[in-house]
């Protein structure tokens, strides 16, 4: 005769008892797995680096004018430019999170002393208030900017900080209800839900937040190009034809009969960014004009080291 093993326990009784409930802290741990279920598909994670390239690119393309659609990058190109604009929050986000989980232990180790739950439960009180004000604040600049201004970064920061302090601050006062922390306690079903939506809000608050960042990278990028003009490659055009370039500090000239067909020069110029068969240069003196060339037959371009 075989033996039927139980997953249920009995109580004294003979009837079923329940099935052993979730460990303390069970609620960071169901957040833990919602925020890896959203961020850990890499075909998520792909497509958020391509946007985040294209932020920065699209932003610093049109500080000099150029509309980003006839750059006609690769997805390669703008996964390589999504690098410098999340590497650092990324880092930030990293070690948020560790200094995260290291404060919910020290919570929990204080939760198993009861000398420790008044200073515990002030402590909640002020994440509680301090996530609430960054709400309000978030809610306020999202539908009164005149009032909160017009910086970038400050409201999806203010929700991505509020979401968690204030989520945080219920799931401590919860614990520390009467009954809160005995070994088999946990959170009823609909609770659980709401630190998945909880959960859920604060990615996408990063996520909105890392925009912002990679909008304001290309866009410093940008004018770092502008007020080092010398440094970038010096570009020397030769073509067949006259290509009517006027451009402050661009020179048209004719060469020798000697040099063959190329017949006109232009010096002055310097290489943005070259995509596909098209070179985006900028005059010499930049005054907000930027020049769109496509490669062809009777065209040669000399580069030369700028600086």
């Amino acid at each position: 005769m075989s033996a039927t093993l139980e997953t249920k326990g009995a109580t004294g009784d003979g009837r079923p008892g329940r099935a052993a409930e979730p460990a303390e802290g069970a609620g960071v741990g169901l957040a833990l797995r919602a925020t890896g279920t959203v961020v850990a598909p890499a075909s998520l994670v792909s497509g958020l680096l391509y946007y985040f390239g294209w932020v920065r690119t699209n932003a610093q393309a049109r500080y000099f004018g150029i509309d980003p659609s006839v750059l006609d990058f690769s997805t390669k190109d703008y996964l390589l430019r999504s690098i410098s604009p999340t590497f650092w929050p990324l880092v930030l986000i990293l070690v948020t999170v560790l200094l995260g989980a290291f404060g919910h232990w020290r919570a929990c180790s204080w939760l198993e002393s009861p000398s420790r739950h008044a200073a515990l439960r002030r402590a909640a009180f002020v994440a509680g208030a301090a996530g609430l004000t960054l709400l309000g604040f978030g809610l306020l600049a999202t539908n009164w900017r005149a009032a909160t201004g017009h910086h970038l970064l400050l409201t999806p920061v203010a929700f991505a900080l509020g979401v968690p302090l204030t989520g945080y601050a219920v799931y401590l006062f919860a614990r520390l209800r009467p009954g809160g922390t005995t070994p088999g306690s946990t959170w009823p079903y609909l609770p659980a839900v709401a630190v998945t939506i909880a959960t859920s809000l604060f990615v996408l608050s990063l996520f909105w937040a890392m925009g912002d960042y990679a909008h304001m990278k290309g866009r410093r990028l940008a004018r770092q190009i502008e007020s080092n003009l010398a440094l970038l490659t010096n570009v020397v055009l030769y073509s067949d034809h006259s290509l009517g370039i006027e451009a402050p500090g661009v020179a048209e000239s004719e060469t020798p009969a000697g040099e063959g067909a190329l017949r006109f020069r232009y010096s002055g110029l310097k290489l943005l960014v070259r995509s596909q068969d098209r070179y985006f240069l900028l005059p010499a003196r930049y005054e907000g004009t930027a020049i769109v060339l496509t490669e062809e037959e009777g065209m040669r371009l000399e580069f030369v080291r700028g600086g």
